[in-house]
């Protein structure tokens, strides 16, 4: 299980988790759309790139409301773009 794919009914959207340590959600629609249900593992995790920013240093503000601790999550993902965490 060392990657786990996400793919919802849509088409447009694909995502993906990695040893459990990196997740990927794109969406390639022409609308906002959300990932239901993502089942995350257990632990801290960190926003670190988008359509927006990529932060390859891992220089992340603890603070920052990106951050999950796993579990079942309900994700929002912009038309034509992408998110990306790591597993802290």
């Amino acid at each position: 299980n060392y990657y786990q794919w996400i793919t919802p009914d849509n088409l447009s959207m694909l995502g993906y988790i990695v040893d459990e340590k990196i997740l990927v959600l794109i969406n390639a629609s022409e609308n906002g759309e959300i990932f239901s249900k993502i089942k995350i593992p257990d632990g801290k995790w960190a926003l670190i790139g988008s359509n927006e920013f990529i932060d390859h240093t891992l220089e992340y503000d603890p603070d920052n409301p990106d951050h999950g601790e796993g579990g079942v999550e309900n994700i929002f993902v912009s038309p034509k773009s992408f998110k990306m965490w790591v597993k802290m």
